[in-house]
Protein backbone atom coordinates (compact mmCIF):
# COMPACT_ATOMS: atom_id res chain seq x y z
CA UNK A 1 0.00 0.00 0.00
CA UNK A 2 1.55 3.80 -0.95
CA UNK A 3 0.97 6.07 1.49
CA UNK A 4 1.04 9.60 -0.19
CA UNK A 5 1.16 12.78 1.85
CA UNK A 6 0.14 16.13 0.11
CA UNK A 7 1.24 18.86 2.27
CA UNK A 8 3.00 21.99 1.37
CA UNK A 9 5.95 23.48 3.35
CA UNK A 10 8.53 25.82 3.17
CA UNK A 11 11.61 24.18 1.49
CA UNK A 12 13.78 24.69 4.55
CA UNK A 13 16.45 22.81 2.79
CA UNK A 14 17.11 25.45 0.46
CA UNK A 15 16.84 27.79 3.30
CA UNK A 16 19.72 26.25 5.15
CA UNK A 17 21.73 25.52 2.07
CA UNK A 18 21.96 29.51 2.13
CA UNK A 19 22.41 29.96 5.18
CA UNK A 20 25.51 27.27 5.38
CA UNK A 21 26.84 28.95 2.47
CA UNK A 22 26.40 32.50 3.79
CA UNK A 23 28.40 31.28 6.93
CA UNK A 24 31.06 29.57 4.70
CA UNK A 25 32.51 32.44 3.98
CA UNK A 26 34.12 33.13 7.23
CA UNK A 27 37.29 31.21 7.27
CA UNK A 28 37.11 28.02 8.83
CA UNK A 29 40.86 27.01 8.13
CA UNK A 30 40.92 23.41 10.31
CA UNK A 31 36.79 23.02 10.96
CA UNK A 32 36.02 19.35 9.23
CA UNK A 33 32.81 18.41 7.83
CA UNK A 34 33.02 14.60 9.11
CA UNK A 35 31.88 11.60 7.11
CA UNK A 36 29.61 8.83 9.05
CA UNK A 37 31.39 6.00 9.74
CA UNK A 38 30.67 2.92 11.08
CA UNK A 39 29.79 2.64 15.08
CA UNK A 40 28.71 6.31 14.94
CA UNK A 41 24.75 7.15 15.86
CA UNK A 42 22.55 8.73 14.06
CA UNK A 43 19.10 10.69 15.19
CA UNK A 44 17.37 11.20 11.95
CA UNK A 45 13.85 13.19 12.02
CA UNK A 46 11.30 13.72 9.39
CA UNK A 47 8.89 17.16 9.85
CA UNK A 48 5.02 16.29 10.59
CA UNK A 49 5.47 12.34 10.80
CA UNK A 50 5.41 11.56 14.27
CA UNK A 51 6.54 7.93 13.92
CA UNK A 52 9.47 8.83 12.15
CA UNK A 53 10.64 11.83 14.57
CA UNK A 54 14.02 11.64 16.84
CA UNK A 55 14.66 7.92 15.25
CA UNK A 56 18.30 6.42 16.36
CA UNK A 57 20.10 5.00 14.36
CA UNK A 58 23.80 3.09 14.90
CA UNK A 59 25.18 2.58 11.89
CA UNK A 60 26.24 -0.86 11.54
CA UNK A 61 30.01 -2.66 10.46
CA UNK A 62 29.46 -2.32 6.68
CA UNK A 63 28.43 1.64 7.19
CA UNK A 64 24.42 0.81 6.90
CA UNK A 65 21.49 1.93 8.34
CA UNK A 66 18.01 0.72 8.66
CA UNK A 67 15.20 2.96 8.50
CA UNK A 68 11.04 2.25 9.08
CA UNK A 69 9.70 2.25 5.03
CA UNK A 70 12.70 2.11 3.25
CA UNK A 71 15.29 -0.65 2.52
CA UNK A 72 18.92 -0.92 4.40
CA UNK A 73 20.58 2.70 3.50
CA UNK A 74 24.59 2.73 2.93
CA UNK A 75 25.12 6.06 5.01
CA UNK A 76 28.98 5.33 5.37
CA UNK A 77 31.48 8.44 4.66
CA UNK A 78 28.37 10.76 3.51
CA UNK A 79 27.73 13.63 5.40
CA UNK A 80 24.46 14.67 7.46
CA UNK A 81 23.69 16.65 4.32
CA UNK A 82 23.76 13.50 1.87
CA UNK A 83 21.78 11.39 4.48
CA UNK A 84 19.38 13.78 4.59
CA UNK A 85 18.74 14.19 0.92
CA UNK A 86 19.31 9.95 0.47
CA UNK A 87 16.65 9.36 2.73
CA UNK A 88 14.31 12.66 1.01
CA UNK A 89 14.55 10.86 -2.00
CA UNK A 90 14.10 7.59 -0.91
CA UNK A 91 10.65 8.67 1.22
CA UNK A 92 9.73 10.82 -1.63
CA UNK A 93 9.86 8.13 -4.36
CA UNK A 94 6.74 5.69 -2.59
CA UNK A 95 6.46 7.05 0.53
CA UNK A 96 5.99 11.05 1.55
CA UNK A 97 5.78 13.71 -1.02
CA UNK A 98 8.40 16.31 -0.17
CA UNK A 99 9.64 15.03 2.80
CA UNK A 100 11.39 17.04 5.40
CA UNK A 101 13.84 15.28 6.86
CA UNK A 102 17.03 16.30 9.49
CA UNK A 103 20.10 14.36 10.32
CA UNK A 104 22.07 14.79 12.99
CA UNK A 105 25.24 12.60 14.44
CA UNK A 106 24.08 12.36 18.05
CA UNK A 107 27.68 10.06 19.16
CA UNK A 108 30.92 10.01 17.01
CA UNK A 109 32.92 6.70 17.14
CA UNK A 110 36.12 7.91 18.98
CA UNK A 111 39.23 7.92 17.05
CA UNK A 112 42.44 8.23 18.50
CA UNK A 113 46.46 8.74 17.79
CA UNK A 114 49.12 6.70 19.47
CA UNK A 115 51.90 9.15 21.32
CA UNK A 116 54.99 7.39 22.35
CA UNK A 117 58.62 7.90 23.63
CA UNK A 118 59.51 11.04 25.67
CA UNK A 119 55.93 12.76 26.22
CA UNK A 120 54.81 13.23 30.14
CA UNK A 121 51.52 11.51 29.29
CA UNK A 122 52.18 8.60 26.68
CA UNK A 123 49.36 6.37 24.79
CA UNK A 124 46.50 7.09 23.03
CA UNK A 125 45.34 10.62 22.20
CA UNK A 126 41.60 10.87 21.64
CA UNK A 127 41.13 12.86 18.28
CA UNK A 128 38.34 15.79 18.19
CA UNK A 129 35.09 15.52 15.81
CA UNK A 130 34.86 18.76 14.15
CA UNK A 131 38.23 19.87 13.86
CA UNK A 132 41.49 18.57 12.18
CA UNK A 133 44.02 18.42 14.78
CA UNK A 134 47.93 19.19 14.09
CA UNK A 135 50.65 17.37 15.07
CA UNK A 136 51.79 20.13 17.71
CA UNK A 137 48.24 20.14 19.21
CA UNK A 138 48.41 15.62 19.83
CA UNK A 139 52.38 16.15 20.79
CA UNK A 140 50.50 18.87 23.96
CA UNK A 141 47.64 16.81 24.83
CA UNK A 142 50.09 13.72 25.64
CA UNK A 143 51.39 15.89 27.81
CA UNK A 144 54.61 17.79 25.49
CA UNK A 145 58.04 16.69 25.11
CA UNK A 146 59.55 15.92 28.24
CA UNK A 147 63.35 17.18 28.87
CA UNK A 148 64.39 14.24 27.57
CA UNK A 149 63.14 14.12 24.45
CA UNK A 150 64.22 15.23 21.33
CA UNK A 151 62.00 18.34 19.36
CA UNK A 152 63.55 17.89 16.59
CA UNK A 153 62.87 14.42 15.25
CA UNK A 154 59.40 13.90 16.00
CA UNK A 155 58.71 10.44 14.07
CA UNK A 156 54.99 10.55 12.72
CA UNK A 157 53.69 7.12 10.58
CA UNK A 158 51.05 6.41 8.73
CA UNK A 159 50.01 3.02 7.51
CA UNK A 160 53.83 1.85 7.60
CA UNK A 161 54.81 5.07 6.09
CA UNK A 162 57.51 7.67 8.21
CA UNK A 163 58.36 10.84 8.30
CA UNK A 164 60.20 12.96 10.37
CA UNK A 165 59.20 17.00 11.86
CA UNK A 166 61.33 19.75 14.19
CA UNK A 167 57.97 20.35 16.25
CA UNK A 168 60.07 23.91 17.00
CA UNK A 169 59.98 24.13 12.95
CA UNK A 170 56.13 23.17 13.22
CA UNK A 171 55.01 25.99 15.76
CA UNK A 172 56.62 28.53 13.26
CA UNK A 173 54.09 27.69 10.59
CA UNK A 174 50.99 30.26 10.39
CA UNK A 175 49.19 29.23 7.24
CA UNK A 176 46.78 26.13 7.57
CA UNK A 177 47.72 24.70 4.83
CA UNK A 178 51.01 24.06 5.83
CA UNK A 179 50.19 22.32 8.84
CA UNK A 180 51.00 18.84 9.56
CA UNK A 181 47.70 17.44 10.57
CA UNK A 182 47.52 13.87 12.01
CA UNK A 183 44.76 11.45 10.84
CA UNK A 184 42.97 8.28 13.16
CA UNK A 185 45.35 5.26 13.84
CA UNK A 186 48.59 7.53 13.43
CA UNK A 187 51.51 7.22 15.79
CA UNK A 188 53.84 9.42 16.64
CA UNK A 189 56.96 9.07 18.79
CA UNK A 190 59.18 11.29 20.51
CA UNK A 191 62.41 9.61 20.69
CA UNK A 192 65.02 10.54 23.39
CA UNK A 193 68.03 13.46 22.57
CA UNK A 194 70.63 12.54 22.74
CA UNK A 195 73.44 14.63 24.69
Amino acid sequence: MKLLYRRQHLNWPLLSVWVSSALGLFARDSVIDRKVTPGDTLTISVVDEPSLTKLTKKVDSEGKITFPLLKELVVKDKSTAEIEKLIRDELDRDWIINPQVTVAVSDYVKKFVTVNGYVGKPGLVEMLVDKKMRLIEVVSAAGDVTRSGNRKKIQLSRKGVSKIYNLDDLMKITESEEQIYVEPDDIVNVPQSIL
